[in-house]
Order: structure tokens, then sequence, then C-alpha cells
């Protein structure tokens, strides 16, 4: 999961299925962490893990106080 995700764009011609009630009926807040946290918790139940997206990078990133 990269780039951005604005919430309002991904509901507003939404039509939700089981899993997407299911994932989203458990988050506090309705806001786009609140949704981004509710996926990568429903993809880590699938055993899906996921990583930082600099962790392919960290050989060509800046070290800190660059």
């Amino acid at each position: 999961m990269a780039g951005q995700v604005k919430h309002v764009q991904i509901f507003s011609r939404a039509i939700p299925d089981v899993a997407c009630l299911k994932c989203c009926s458990g988050y506090r807040s309705a806001n786009t962490d609140a949704l981004i946290g509710a996926v990568a918790g429903e993809l880590e139940t699938e055993g899906i893990e996921l990583i930082d997206s600099t962790y392919f990078l960290k050989d060509h990133l800046p070290t800190s106080g660059l």
C-alpha cells in the first residue's frame, strides 16, 4: 500500500460487500489513518505481511544527519 488514499473518494461510490463491512465496522474514527489501519489489519489476518515502503530502498536513502 503506497500513495495517497482519501477515504471520502473511496466511500463516495462504493457498494460495500460483507468483507468490507466487517473490516470497516470496528474502526473508531472515520479518517484515512483509521481506514488504512483497518485494511492493514484485515490483510494481516489473511496472512499477508505488510512491510515498510522503503524496505527495498534502504541502501539508497540518506542516513540521519545528511
